[in-house]
């Protein structure tokens, strides 16, 4: 095994990774403005990926299919909150929170399978080559880079909404002290639903870029729900920057643990977790933990 061997690992966990990371971040998201752990994230994944084969099999360009495609699972992340938790939010325990997201993830599961059918779907790269691209004897598919450069322009925006804009601070405001933020005027529902909103977005652009990785079938999200929950949880979870270490960590694991066996990438990001809440109970950046949102 020869260094560029080596790279093409490293190369190959970072953009899986970066996958982990969107799915996380949405995941903390969730759980920092509303103190709920979301099961159907996944499912919003798996949305996103099918909604782009659908619109590229019907002929639509790029351009246009990616915009919509996020705008659409934005709004069906929406509908989640404004339909079933946000009506029992007030009422609801922690574990009724949580069963109801598994509840609807298994509803999204079953209409993905009734709309688009069991069998796997496929779509082509979005800018396909011949060949992949040869750097330093490291094949790269355009489709990486496609993953890597739109990750990386999600999260600068996910930043830059939180950081410099009204409707971050507000959610910012809203993660640390909902009652606080109630009584500045915060209208702490409302912010609610756009933390769900702005979670599902980022699932679909995971979704979205994955689709001409691997086949995406009714079933795909939630084996990647689990591995953003792992990642969240290593980076420390209710940590932004953090889900991101996380799921680089973790899809660098993942990479390097295919060379024993590809069969070891889910068991791999188990046993991480389990290994990094043993020497670091709150996880890698869990010491800058936020306090969550309690019956918001």
């Amino acid at each position: 095994m020869d260094l560029a061997f080596f790279i093409q690992l490293f190369v190959t966990g970072v953009t899986t990774g970066a996958i982990y990371a969107a799915v996380a971040m949405g995941f903390v998201l969730v759980f920092r403005v509303t103190g709920i752990l979301n099961f159907a994230q996944g499912e919003l994944l798996m949305v996103g990926g099918m909604l782009i084969i659908s619109f590229r099999e019907a002929g639509w360009p790029l351009y246009a299919a990616i915009p919509v495609t996020i705008a659409l699972v934005f709004l069906l992340g929406c509908a989640i909150y404004a339909l079933a938790l946000g009506p029992a939010i007030k009422r609801g325990t922690n574990i009724s929170l949580l069963l109801i997201t598994l509840g609807i993830s298994q509803v999204l599961q079953g209409l993905a399978q009734i709309g688009w059918g069991s069998a796997p779907r496929y779509t082509g790269d979005f800018s396909p080559t011949a060949h992949p691209i040869s750097v330093l004897s490291v094949s790269i598919t355009t489709q990486s880079i496609w993953i890597l450069g739109g990750v990386l322009v999600a999260l600068g925006a996910t930043y830059l909404v939180l950081e410099r804009t009204g409707i971050g601070r507000a959610l910012r405001a809203s993660s640390i002290d909902p009652m606080m933020a109630r009584l500045s005027g915060i209208n702490v529902r409302m912010v609610s639903l756009i933390a769900f909103g702005a979670a599902g977005a980022l699932a679909a652009v995971g979704g979205l870029l994955l689709a001409p990785v691997i086949g995406m079938t009714y079933a795909t999200g939630s084996l990647i729900g689990v591995k953003g929950i792992a990642a969240a949880v290593i980076g420390g979870f209710g940590s932004i920057p953090g889900a991101i270490i996380g799921g680089i960590a973790l899809g660098l694991l993942e990479s390097l643990a295919s060379l024993i066996s590809t069969g070891l990438t889910t068991g791999i990001s188990l046993l991480a977790v389990v290994i990094v809440l043993l020497i670091l109970p709150n996880g890698i950046l869990g010491g800058r933990r936020v306090k969550a949102a309690v019956g918001v």
